[in-house]
């Protein structure tokens, strides 16, 4: 056999400078990562009950964060997780909204930063906390300042509003994503 019909050699990958890349080898960070599931584990445990909810079917269950002075919420139907992120780690070519991936559980994840993607005042430092979303195939990790908690909203409380992307929003200033509809959008 000639070389010309040999398959083309295949470069040996470096395990450990990978997952130092990803500060996935870094005993602090599995430590938090660990705090984190506990955290979400007992706020699951407090949640109500398929009863309670089953008498109380004109509510939504939001996961709530702050980014910059603005309030959000997502349905607790499309979060998978919530995160202190470390290092971000840049993607070249990706939009700018795209900042890098992560590592979050042993997974990667695309960082989503709702800032740019809603072209919202930035200031230079990025937020720290990541909110794992999942609707479809799209799996997303949206940056947030602080992760505030669990709410359950009325749907009566919720305000028809004219921004896209959003559901609605509360009269203490709380804005609904709507993210079957942000899924939608040809850019994500």
């Amino acid at each position: 056999m000639t070389d010309e019909h040999l398959p083309p050699t295949q470069t040996s990958i470096d395990w450990d400078a990978l997952l130092r890349t990803l500060e996935w080898d870094d005993d602090e960070r599995r430590s938090a990562d660990a705090l984190t599931r506990l955290s979400i584990r007992a706020a699951q445990y407090a949640e109500l009950t398929r009863f309670d909810l089953q008498s109380q079917n004109d509510t939504t269950i939001c996961v709530t964060f702050r980014l910059g002075t603005e309030r959000y919420a997502v349905s607790t139907d499309w979060v998978r997780g919530v995160q202190a992120i470390g290092k971000i780690t840049r993607v070249p070519g990706a939009p700018d909204y795209y900042p890098g991936v992560v590592n979050m559980r042993g997974r990667i994840i695309t960082v989503f930063d709702l800032r740019r993607f809603f072209n919202l005042e930035i200031n230079d430092e990025l937020p720290q906390e990541l909110v794992q979303i999942e609707i479809g195939d799209l799996n997303l990790g949206m940056l947030a300042d602080h992760i505030e908690g669990v709410e359950q909203i009325l749907d009566d409380e919720i305000q028809p509003i004219d921004i896209l992307f959003a559901r609605g929003i509360t009269s203490d200033r709380l804005v609904i994503l709507d993210l079957e509809k942000m899924a939608k959008d040809a850019r994500l």
